[in-house]
């Protein structure tokens, strides 16, 4: 008895704050009313422990709750909130920014001659000029100008052209490395009501056939949110791949799009006939064959064009010591013999013009093969050639 009174002494009973039992229906009230408070317990605790969601704070002073009103953990977690906010806005004031950003002065220069390099870019684009001193590093500012340009440019012709109807003007030529490139141009209506052509991009190509460069086609027109379904008509030159009536590029867009009519192109067929018209006088014929004839056998061989390149290279050597030629960048180049292209502008008179330059360094090799030459054919075509000379 006397520990049982020392027990209610410095311990009170349990059954004074929780409920009975479920049976007895005067206590369920109660027994609901604790669970809920125990409930409310635990998700305070919780909250407290995770600290405040900045994300549901008012952005406006006015509806947000006051910082005392908080709890007193989440203090020190508002105020660093609001310290990270002022320092967005004011990012000029940060010392990061004093060491990036330069002068005003600097900013000037630099505005200055940006200013001035666009206008420089602008007129030889404008003039059609070349670039002197041109790099194609990544760092070179030429480049990302004229790429700027180029964007530009493109930008203002989709403008024009407006999601409208359009013909494809496609020609296929290499460029001085010998590597395939691919011109497309459009053709269309602009606003104006003015039929207008307008050049919109270089592709490069591994290959020529019509599979190919119909897909070349349509990956570089999807860059500019352009379909083949648009496509009312085609040019091109005369050659298989483009008007093949199997595989052709013409044959492979008409699936595509039934209503791009193709014709041959315009300047390529006046080029043909310009050169079916020439060949029809027997003393241009007799001229083009002798030229042909000449550099078949100089350039029979590669020690024979090493030879015509030594021979050349002494010769202006020769001239520039007498001062009868000027030196420079991109003059006195190595020439060589090119072919003509019956459907190329231009090649007859590159042809020619190349032919006269090397004429004496002709015939140095073709007094080369009459001496040392083992084949009495050779012998006997550079001895006719040197006659006829």
């Amino acid at each position: 008895m006397q520990f049982q009174n020392s027990m209610k002494r410095f311990f009170s009973l349990v059954s004074s704050k929780l409920p009975q039992s479920s049976s007895s229906a005067p206590n369920a009230p109660q027994v609901e009313e604790y669970l809920n408070q125990l409930e409310e317990n635990h998700h305070s605790a919780k909250k407290q422990k995770q600290g405040v969601e900045l994300d549901s704070l008012w952005a406006d002073s006015k509806e947000r709750i006051p910082i005392l009103e908080c709890h007193l953990d989440e203090h020190d977690e508002i105020r660093r909130a609001k310290k990270k906010c002022e320092d967005l806005m004011r990012q000029e004031q940060s010392i990061k920014f004093v060491f990036v950003n330069p002068e005003n002065k600097t900013k000037l220069e630099h505005k200055i001659r940006l200013k001035a390099s666009i206008d420089v870019v602008r007129l030889l684009l404008n003039q059609r000029l070349t670039f002197r001193g041109y790099h194609e590093d990544e760092s070179s500012l030429n480049k990302d100008i004229i790429t700027s340009c180029k964007l530009e440019t493109i930008k203002a012709i989709m403008d024009d052209l407006n999601g409208d109807y359009f013909s494809l003007l496609v020609d296929i030529s290499c460029d001085v490395s010998r590597k395939g490139k691919m011109s497309i141009v459009l053709r269309y209506v602009d606003r104006w009501r003015f039929v207008v052509e307008r050049f919109i991009g270089i592709v490069h190509v591994r290959d020529t056939s019509g599979l190919y460069l119909k897909e070349a086609i349509v990956n570089y027109l999807a860059q500019h949110s352009l379909s083949l379904s648009h496509t009312r008509g085609q040019c091109y030159d005369g050659a298989s791949n483009m008007q093949g009536h199997l595989s052709g590029l013409k044959t492979l867009i008409q699936q595509e799009s039934v209503s791009a009519h193709a014709i041959h192109c315009f300047a390529h067929q006046l080029q043909l006939s310009l050169v079916g018209v020439s060949k029809k006088c027997l003393q241009v014929e007799e001229l083009v064959l002798l030229v042909s004839n000449f550099l078949n056998v100089v350039g029979g061989s590669f020690k024979r064009m090493d030879e015509l390149l030594e021979s050349q290279a002494e010769k202006i050597q020769e001239a520039l010591d007498m001062g009868e030629i000027e030196t420079g960048k991109g003059l006195n180049q190595e020439l060589d013999l090119t072919r003509v292209a019956n459907t190329r502008w231009g090649s007859h008179n590159k042809y020619f013009k190349n032919f006269i330059s090397v004429f004496g360094s002709i015939n140095n090799v073709l007094d080369t093969i009459v001496v040392d030459s083992k084949c009495a054919e050779d012998r006997a075509k550079a001895k006719g050639f040197l006659r006829v000379c």
